[in-house]
């Protein structure tokens, strides 16, 4: 079982790992809730959506895959840089993480793109559904180069222990922007295009809100050692 013997009499320990480890909780839960709405519009636009969307996330999740390895070696070396008390090798480290990321995810977009009627092809025979992928993967691709931005900074912010900016940018990006647009979106002319326009853009919003987090500086105060000087 789990010993809790060498946590009894440290409660700087413990309280750090709530106030670190709550945010990312509730980071979780707001994605995992704002993924079973957004799929419920999905499901309102029919079979065909329901299917492009599933493939979709297929292909995405494919290609998140590098990324999230590259980023949690940056949120692991940002915690060690700033616990040896270089804040800026933890930037620098952060920031090539994210760039090496970008550069990858340039050239998927770029191949993506080309070959999205052969990609989607690959998971279904259904032309509507092969039609309808190749638009998802041609406006997804715009959002990939934010995408590499946006988890290797939040990760890298976990790893300095700020979890709580992630949390209000999740909220704000997927609550304030995808869903609503969500909605709106396919109203005005654009189907179900609409729908995947507004994944884009709330990357693109959740991104430029981490950079800007990112950049004050702000997480390279954050001592989450303190509580083992104590």
């Amino acid at each position: 079982g789990i010993r809790l013997r060498g946590l009894r009499g440290q409660p700087p320990i413990m309280r750090g790992i709530v106030e670190i480890g709550i945010p990312s909780s509730f980071n979780l839960i707001i994605r995992s809730g704002a993924g079973v709405l957004f799929m419920t519009i999905v499901a309102m636009h029919g079979t065909f959506a329901i299917a492009t969307y599933g493939i979709g996330m297929r292909i995405d999740s494919i290609v998140d895959m590098p990324i999230y390895g590259l980023a949690m070696a940056s949120s692991a070396l940002v915690g060690q840089n700033l616990g040896a008390k270089s804040p800026d090798r933890a930037e620098a480290t952060a920031m090539s993480a994210a760039k090496i990321c970008a550069l990858g995810m340039a050239g998927f977009g770029a191949l993506f793109f080309i070959m999205a009627p052969q990609i989607v092809s690959v998971f279904t025979d259904s032309s509507e559904v092969i039609a309808m992928g190749t638009s998802y993967l041609r406006i997804l691709v715009f959002s990939y180069v934010f995408i590499a931005y946006g988890i290797v900074l939040s990760l890298s912010l976990n790893g300095a222990g700020d979890t709580t900016p992630p949390l209000v940018n999740t909220a704000i990006s997927l609550i304030g922007f995808q869903l609503p647009l969500a909605l709106v979106l396919p109203k005005l002319g654009l189907g179900v295009n609409g729908l995947w326009l507004s994944m884009v853009i709330a990357t693109v919003v959740y991104t430029l809100i981490i950079l800007y987090v990112f950049k004050q500086g702000r997480w390279k105060q954050r001592r989450v050692w303190a509580c083992l000087e104590q």
